[in-house]
Parts: C-alpha cells; structure tokens; sequence
C-alpha cells in the first residue's frame, strides 16, 4: 500500500484493522486474510530494501518512501496486530 492509503487511514482514524477500509493494507502477501504471521514474514524479508531491490516488496513500503524500514515497522504493528483470521 502506498503513502496516500496510510494518510487516508490516519485521517480516517482506522486504528481498528477489523474494518473494511483498514484490512487490505494488512495483507502483505495476498491471501486475502488481515495480518498474519506471513504478512509479518514478506515484510521482514523486505526490510531494509529499496525499490529497485531484488527482494523489495512494495506491499511491505507502508509509508511510500520507496524503501522498507523501521518505520513501516511501526504503521504495520500498530494497524495491522497479528491475528488475521478474518477477511
């Protein structure tokens, strides 16, 4: 997801990731569930990677900077708790 869905949801206040409009950023690897274990592993394996990086995944650059760091760490913890079951 890129900066403007995160802007959207803060202006929003979707602190709440069970909501409809907060879940698809949560779900960093596609299976259509919010955050689960795997969401947490692609970013990990993106971390500290940039665009044009070969393992650059940018479903996990959450705040649009083109590169994935400890501050998309912070936007995926706090919107998007592991305990993704639900769709």
């Amino acid at each position: 997801m890129g900066k403007m869905v995160w802007v959207l949801m803060l202006a929003l206040g979707c602190a709440d990731v069970a909501a409809a409009a907060c879940s698809p950023a949560c779900d960093l690897n596609g299976d259509g569930l919010r955050a689960t274990v795997q969401d947490y592993a692609v970013f990990l394996g993106a971390f500290g990677t940039k665009q044009g990086d070969a393992k650059f995944v940018a479903a996990a650059d959450l705040d649009g900077n083109r590169s994935v760091t400890v501050a998309d760490f912070g936007l995926l913890n706090k919107f998007c708790p592991l305990g993704g079951d639900e769709k």
